[in-house]
């Protein structure tokens, strides 16, 4: 659970930074670019130590999936929403959304959705209805609820990868940063900046706050939570990142919170709870409903594991 908390609250900081910059000088694209910047060496450094861990024995199908659901393309989804949403506003939806987004998931799978998911579920969105009208225009738009409900449903789906096919977290963690240099050549062509228009403190912020704390540090502490508490205690646990948001947006980019926020996020955090207590959503999405979505290993003849073995 302290793995959970501590991912929480670097997630929390990590929306305020990536507000700040994607509002100030940086495109999505170039803060998800200095991310793999600063992270991609330190993947190469824990190979060597890691190696074992490293190699995912997973199909290749399924790391594609993953590196597509916790990858450079879910990041730059991601940055872009702080684009049209507050820091607390933006982490308030990734969080509330992900465990309805989680229900629906069990619900392909069992066919059945339990009262205290239904309820949680209808809490959340009255939560982020309230949170939404009691807030300017521009604090939470519906490009930003279109965006981070996008983002919620990838997220949830790979919570529930990494639980079912038993995917080491930390294994995880450096091969999605190796593999980050596959989308180079998406930023070279999609970047609309011939070179990055920010400070050098603010290129420092980004790469050392969402390049090592975020993209290594907190994505390892969340997948161990995930790994050893189930996804449903670190998805319960994750939804105290939107308050840490909140705090630290107030505390450092003057975001302004009133009354009928503060009641829509414990309406959030409320629904949240009630959502993740239901037993059919404590329970990870079966082997079977995943592998009608994701197959599990590429034809015979070729080779089904993923191996680094040139590390």
């Amino acid at each position: 659970m302290l793995c959970g908390l501590a991912a929480a609250a670097i997630w929390g900081g990590g929306a305020v930074v990536s507000r700040h910059l994607v509002t100030t000088s940086l495109d999505p694209i170039s803060l998800v670019f200095l991310r793999y910047v600063g992270c991609f060496p330190i993947a190469l450094i824990l190979v060597a130590p890691f190696r074992e861990r490293v190699r995912l024995t997973i199909g290749w199908p399924r790391l594609v999936a993953l590196l597509l659901l916790g990858g450079p393309l879910y990041h730059s989804l991601l940055v872009a929403g702080y684009q049209h949403a507050t820091a607390g506003g933006g982490a308030l939806l990734l969080s509330g959304l992900l465990p309805v987004f989680a229900l629906g998931l069990e619900y392909l799978h069992t066919g059945a959705l339990p009262r205290a998911g239904l309820i949680g579920s209808a809490a959340v969105l009255a939560g982020l209805a309230l949170f939404s009208f009691g807030s300017e225009i521009s604090d939470l738009s519906f490009s930003a609820f279109l965006i981070f409900a996008v983002a919620a449903a990838a997220w949830a789906l790979l919570n529930s990868c990494v639980k079912c096919w038993r995917v080491d977290p930390i294994g995880l963690a450096i091969a999605l940063a190796l593999l980050a240099p596959i989308f180079l050549p998406i930023y070279l062509i999609g970047s609309p900046q011939s070179e990055l228009p920010a400070t050098a403190g603010e290129i420092a912020l980004q790469i050392v706050y969402h390049g090592w704390l975020v993209a290594i540090g907190a994505t390892a502490l969340f997948f161990t939570c995930v790994r050893l508490a189930g996804a449903h205690i670190a998805a319960v646990l994750q939804v105290m990142s939107p308050g840490f948001s909140v705090l630290f947006g107030v505390a450092f980019l003057g975001e302004a919170v009133v009354p009928a926020q503060g009641i829509g996020l414990m309406l959030v955090f409320g629904g949240v709870l009630l959502t993740m207590s239901s037993p059919a959503h404590q329970a990870p999405v079966g082997e079977r409903a995943l592998q009608t979505i994701i197959p599990r290993s590429i034809p015979p003849g070729l080779a089904a594991r993923t191996r680094w073995s040139r590390w």
